[in-house]
């Protein structure tokens, strides 16, 4: 049965003031279990009080540990005796308690003593116990019974990603290893864990069932955008039947995505062409009707075969044009 010790503040006070208030809520006390500890420790220390120099202890055993005290806020419901109200520090560390033995050469003498219950006088004092601070934590990963592991398992130093703590079927030994693609979105709705195919990614999904759950699947393709490498557009559209396409605009080349076009049209809301025309033609712009139609790809700048005129494709901001010189003959060019 574990036996509950209340751990209170005390100090050598004839001059306190009475009427002081304990704070509420100051986790100013300790309450100590007594505990089974298999650990078997085995130092000896020298323990310094530099507040009150007698009480040091230069040369002490720890035997065994004894009581497992945590911080707490005490609230007093019946006492028969009173005495100074008296605030201690706020504690935040859990502490182990050892037993010791000492090698005790001076003698303490007694002293005037005050807690809240009661101020007396006290004497024979006897290095007992020695309290450190702790630490809880997580069970490492291990087997909770004969088939299943549990615990917990630290982050991998190689990649940093988390490991979970799993039984190798082989040895049927519980192991670190990474977390798999399993289980629900979280709050999130977000999934992680590794997959067994590198190129596929764990995303929410739905299981055989049509639960939500986290599955793995192929990385989605990339949106609608330009390839710099090839000048080409390529990617996915929010409409499924719209078409991912190149068009021209005032900063240069760029992709939208455009639904299909069953003959050569201007392109909604744009003052391009575009849609199918019949093998060695394309959709253009002809600027004599304002309108599209299907044409033999434009060539660059020069004369037309057919009628002599000057036709083609200019840089941006020039025309093809007859560009008569002085030093030579009039021919096609592009100029302003």
């Amino acid at each position: 049965m574990k036996q509950l010790l209340w751990g209170v503040v005390a100090g050598a006070m004839l001059a306190v003031n009475p009427t002081l208030s304990a704070a509420q809520g100051s986790l100013d006390h300790l309450i100590c279990y007594r505990i089974t500890d298999p650990f078997k420790v085995s130092a000896t220390v020298s323990l310094a009080t530099e507040l009150q120099p007698e009480f040091r202890q230069g040369n002490c055993k720890l035997i065994k540990a004894t009581k497992f005290c945590v911080p707490a806020t005490k609230q007093v419901l019946q006492s028969t005796t009173t005495g100074p109200n008296i605030v201690g520090q706020s504690l935040r560390d859990d502490y182990i308690c050892y037993l010791i033995k000492c090698d005790q050469t001076t003698l303490i003498p007694p002293k005037l003593v005050a807690d809240q219950f009661g101020q007396r006088k006290q004497g024979n004092y006897r290095p007992f116990e020695v309290c450190v601070p702790a630490r809880k934590g997580a069970p490492p990963c291990s087997k909770v019974s004969r088939r299943q592991c549990g615990g917990v398992c630290p982050d991998d130093p190689a990649t940093g990603a988390p490991l979970a703590c799993r039984m190798d079927s082989a040895t049927l030994q519980c192991t670190c290893e990474p977390e798999q693609c399993t289980g629900k979105p979280d709050k999130a709705g977000q999934c992680g864990g590794q997959c067994p195919t590198p190129s596929q990614i764990c995303h929410p999904g739905l299981d055989a069932a049509g639960n939500k759950a986290c599955v793995c699947q192929d990385p989605p393709p990339p949106p609608c955008g330009l390839n710099p490498a090839t000048g080409t557009c390529g990617g996915t559209c929010d409409d499924p039947a719209a078409k991912c396409i190149l068009i021209t605009t005032a900063t240069g080349p760029a992709c939208t995505c455009q639904p299909p076009v069953d003959t050569c049209a201007r392109l909604p809301g744009t003052n391009q062409c575009g849609g199918p025309c019949p093998p060695g033609l394309v959709c253009t712009l002809e600027s004599a009707i304002n309108d599209c139609r299907c044409e033999p790809p434009p060539q660059n700048c020069g004369p037309n075969p057919s009628t002599g005129q000057c036709g083609g494709v200019c840089p941006v901001g020039s025309n093809c044009r007859l560009i008569t010189t002085g030093t030579t003959a009039p021919a096609c060019g592009c100029g302003p």
